[in-house]
């Protein structure tokens, strides 16, 4: 639970080590000082910032359950240099799965949880206020990521249908969302990695009668795909991720 966690910044090539949290396994819900979990354990990370505080921020999730039911959420302010306990999670998302997400934008973390339905969950990390949204039939499962793109939300959702495989892109536009593209290819299998700065959509591509895959670009506009000649590793636990940047002087005097 303690391990180094650091902000990086590519411009300057510089980095910073966060202080250690105020939480142990002893502090969260429903443990005792004997207790220490052996599965079931999962943290996810959100960076962004926040407009109307001016300021950083980190907003780590952190479950212990083996269902990986909220336990805790903590906010590191990068002005301050301290990490701060969230109080108040409303008992419906206390009581809820982590599916998938650590997205953030404009300063507000995204999750999708669920608990018989399934829903988009927010956190804004400068007044510390949770919502949910229900996801409706259509876009609830097979959600494979939650992702910024032009200063909104998306839900990416990957659909079989057969041997084919394509993907949905939901934005989220004033607690409603509106599908944006279908993105598929024949005789291909889809995994969504992130946006690039160019309306672009990264994907690892893996097609049926060859081994292993490759990393291609998919213009949202064009509606071309480009391969960038890229070979992945095979990945057994789907952890490739792509997140995007604007370059800044963050850091620079610390």
């Amino acid at each position: 639970m303690n391990n180094p966690i650091w902000i990086y910044n590519p411009s300057l090539k510089k980095r910073v080590t966060l202080p250690r949290t105020s939480l142990s396994w002893q502090l969260l819900p429903g443990s005792s000082m004997s207790w220490r979990p052996l599965f079931g354990y999962g943290m996810t990370l959100a960076f962004g910032f926040h407009l109307g505080v001016n300021d950083y921020k980190v907003v780590r999730k952190v479950s212990i359950d083996v269902e990986e039911l909220l336990s805790a959420v903590e906010i590191y302010s990068l002005s301050t240099k301290y990490w701060k306990t969230v109080d108040v999670i409303p008992p419906l998302i206390k009581s809820m799965k982590w599916v998938c997400g650590y997205g953030m934008c404009n300063g507000v973390a995204y999750w999708t949880m669920s608990k018989q339905k399934d829903y988009l969950v927010s956190l804004d990390a400068g007044n510390e206020v949770f919502q949910e949204i229900q996801l409706l039939e259509g876009i609830a499962g097979g959600i494979k990521s939650v992702e910024e793109y032009k200063e909104s939300i998306c839900l990416l959702r990957l659909n079989k249908d057969g041997q084919e495989e394509h993907i949905n892109i939901w934005i989220l536009q004033e607690k409603y969302f509106k599908k944006l593209v279908t993105v598929g290819f024949p005789r291909m299998s889809l995994t969504p990695l992130g946006f690039r700065m160019k309306n672009e959509l990264l994907l690892e591509l893996h097609e049926q009668d060859s081994k292993g895959s490759n990393l291609a670009m998919y213009n949202l506009e064009s509606k071309q795909l480009t391969q960038t000649g890229i070979r992945l590793v095979k990945n057994y636990y789907d952890a490739y991720y792509v997140a995007t940047y604007v370059e800044s002087l963050v850091l620079l005097m610390d």
